[in-house]
């Protein structure tokens, strides 16, 4: 076999490295420059990957040295594998500074776990294999070994390179094994120009191999992330796919699409009496958006989200009349029970794969199809739009899916295969914060009355609206007394109310009555005033390297603050404060006040856009964080009596 010939070679490699040299990986034969800035260095990591049309296997050998306390997570040995997988033939070794073995690995010792309760799944089949020998002692070197072989190759490792911005990288390699009728197709991110790459043939294998190696440790720069990865990683993908006894192809998104359609096919059938029963709820109501929002709303009401992800149930749904009688299911369940509800009453809909995430999430690539998906929403096409649903959500509105899966692009399954579509975005427009606070100053009161009236809306209603669901009243009272700026402020009142369920722009209202001290302090001629305000809306990117990556900036939004300050009957302002405008491409920023007879009004306003920036807009970027940070601690008022 073309596979054992291949690992004898990296045998004889290792073995030829190690009767070459008395000790092994002494901490001497690191280059010096890939120490500065660096908590561990990967001596070596040499990965073999067989892939053929159903499985593929993996042999992996890796070194470690730690340098300090900060790498040793880097030393740890932690592989996950399912059904699906499994993980054999571990192996390590423990090394001191200058090569001498301390401590061989115990296979007795490894622990092998559920990962089950680490999430919401109800079900699910990951487990963890790990290890740490657990020095102290610095510096050491840590080398491992283990085989890992899949069951299907839909479900390909990436090749990282770099684990973290922290670890430095003496030396990587990769060898790809695969015969025809497999063909591989691979992207590569953040790699050096010095990676080397060789092709050949063994008999009817294909082989390829990269090398690379001297990564240095390096300053990881905050949003800069342009791409899916921001360190060294290949992606690869086959060709020819399969999952239990599903077959697919990759070649394009269609044919993706198609793969996981069948995956997921006649599972929308629902019992006549159910079918009965959705139409006796839904024929009097003639239009069809409100009748795929009644619907929405009856499953929202009549079912729990529960992720299942136990072997073939992690891609595949249980059938509509599974769920209609047990009320649970994962993304999958619940969007392909909503799709059989809408088909009972000849509303056709389509699923749709999606990467989930609020903050991170994968960016589908247009041009290179593979299997990034962690999610599944519906599509409901009408005559002039669609509705978009988030069925795992027992909250959301028809037509919203939130912070979690807007603006991104997304797989639409259907017979003919998949298609590419857009998700929805909310603009500044649709998401915003509007604050009105108020505040009339008495002399006569330690105590010093605030009001806000708040509106939340489109995005950044979310995690508001989520929280709020499920709170107590202790702990929403925790929550305001932690995010208001008032120091020992007491809360008189508070109300919220929300945005029906058939509203698509959601939205929460808030409305607070604080008494807060120490906002007044008087001398014999004068009543100084401080009244503390939101802080800085910006992100601090300011890193001890110079920046040379490009500024990312992942939301519209924006921000209103309208501050009504009513002074003392013939009080007299000593001065306003200073007006200040600040326009920049990736954001705007305007602090206007303005005084009427004894009424002091500051109009706040913050926009944020959306986009990637050139690197040399930094310092603009910067200068406008600098002075809203100056200006977002109080509004100082000297008052003479």
């Amino acid at each position: 076999m073309l596979k054992n010939s291949l690992l004898l070679w990296m045998c004889f490699w290792c073995v030829q490295t190690a009767l070459a040299k008395k000790n092994e990986y002494p901490v001497t034969e690191i280059p010096e420059v890939l120490k500065p800035g660096a908590s561990a260095v990967v001596r070596i990591d040499s990965t073999f990957l067989e892939i053929d049309m159903q499985s593929f296997n993996m042999k992996r050998k890796f070194a470690v040295t730690v340098l300090n306390e900060n790498g040793n997570d880097y030393a740890k040995f932690r592989v996950f594998y399912d059904l699906y997988s499994k993980v054999s033939d571990i192996s390590g070794k423990l090394y001191d500074a200058e090569g001498v073995l301390l401590k061989s690995l115990n296979t007795n010792q490894i622990i092998d776990r559920s990962t089950f309760g680490s999430s919401y799944s109800f079900y699910d089949d990951n487990r963890v294999k790990y290890f740490d020998f657990d020095h102290k002692q610095y510096p050491y070197t840590v080398v491992f070994e283990y085989e890992y072989k899949g069951k299907s190759n839909f479900f390909l490792p990436a090749w990282e390179v770099q684990s973290s911005e922290k670890i430095a990288v003496q030396k990587s390699m990769l060898i790809l094994a695969y015969k025809q009728p497999v063909k591989i197709k691979y992207k590569s991110y953040n790699f050096p120009e010095h990676v080397r790459m060789e092709e050949s043939r063994k008999d009817s294998f294909f082989l390829q191999k990269w090398v690379i190696d001297t990564i240095p440790a390096f300053v990881h720069q905050p949003a800069s992330v342009t791409e899916n990865y921001y360190l060294p990683t290949m992606e690869i993908v086959a060709d020819k796919i399969a999952l239990a006894n599903y077959q697919g192809t990759t070649e394009s998104w269609q044919n993706l699409g198609k793969f996981i359609y069948e995956l997921n096919k006649d599972k929308d059938i629902l019992p006549d009496d159910v079918t009965r029963r959705l139409h006796e709820m839904t024929d009097s109501i003639k239009d069809k958006r409100a009748k795929v929002a009644f619907l929405y709303h009856y499953m929202q009401q009549h079912t729990r989200y529960v992720a299942n992800e136990y072997g073939l149930a992690g891609w595949q749904t249980f059938d509509a009349a599974s769920l209609s009688k047990s009320g649970y299911g994962d993304c999958k369940g619940l969007s392909n029970y909503m799709k059989a509800m809408l088909k009972a009453i000849d509303i056709p809909s389509n699923l749709v794969v999606i990467s989930a995430g609020q903050d991170r999430y994968y960016k589908l690539d247009r041009a290179f199809s593979s299997n990034v998906f962690n999610h599944m929403i519906l599509c409901v096409p009408l005559d002039k739009d669609s509705v978009w649903l988030e069925c795992t959500s027992s909250a959301l509105p028809a037509g919203y899916l939130g912070s979690f899966t807007q603006d991104r692009d997304a797989l639409l399954l259907s017979e003919d295969g998949g298609k590419i579509v857009k998700t929805p975005a909310y603009n500044k427009d649709q998401s915003y914060i509007k604050r009105d606070i108020n505040i009339t100053i008495d002399p006569a009161k330690e105590l010093q009355q605030i009001t806000w009236a708040s509106e939340y809306k489109g995005t950044k209603q979310d995690d508001l609206f989520a929280y709020l669901k499920g709170a107590t009243e202790t702990g929403i009272r925790a929550r305001i007394i932690n995010m208001a700026p008032y120091k020992s402020a007491d809360i008189v009142t508070q109300k919220y109310d929300y945005s029906d369920i058939y509203n698509a722009r959601p939205y929460v209202t808030e409305t607070i009555t604080f008494d807060v001290p120490n906002i007044t302090d008087e001398t014999a001629k004068r009543m100084m005033i401080n009244i503390p305000i939101m802080g800085n809306p910006m992100n601090n990117l300011r890193c001890n390297v110079a920046r040379t990556k490009p500024i990312v900036i992942e939301d519209d939004y924006r921000l209103e603050y309208n501050y009504k300050i009513i002074l003392p009957a013939g009080a007299k302002l000593e001065g306003v404060p200073t007006e200040i405008k600040i326009e920049n491409t990736f954001a705007t920023y305007n602090y206007t006040p303005t005084l009427q007879e004894n009424v002091l009004t500051i109009q706040i306003r913050f926009t944020q856009n959306k986009g990637i920036y050139k690197a040399a807009l930094f310092d603009q970027y910067q200068a406008m964080y600098q002075k809203i940070t100056q200006n977002a601690h109080n509004i100082s008022l000297s008052v003479l009596k």
